[in-house]
């Protein structure tokens, strides 16, 4: 139906409710109100410093895990307000 361009590929991308969270290369992460499937938007955008692996989505909070050749995080975002 349509698409938003997020300027770059992405590791891992979930689904809840009206909006998509997604992981993007470049250490970014973004989320997407799709409420309206013809005119999806991104409405935040958090930069990190290191590319995000991996994302579950709990509640009011998203789980980034990250990771590079010498150490591993899991940072816990607040998206009770996109």
């Amino acid at each position: 139906l349509s698409g938003v361009n997020l300027g770059a590929q992405f590791n891992d991308a979930v689904v809840v409710g009206r909006y998509a969270y997604i992981a993007q290369q470049g250490a970014r992460f973004r989320i997407v109100d799709i409420s309206n499937p013809l005119s999806p938007k991104i409405v935040s955008t958090l930069g990190m410093e290191t590319n995000i692996s991996s994302i579950a989505v709990s509640g009011n909070y998203a789980y980034l895990g990250m990771f590079t050749s010498t150490s591993r995080a899991l940072i816990v975002v607040d998206i009770s307000n996109p």
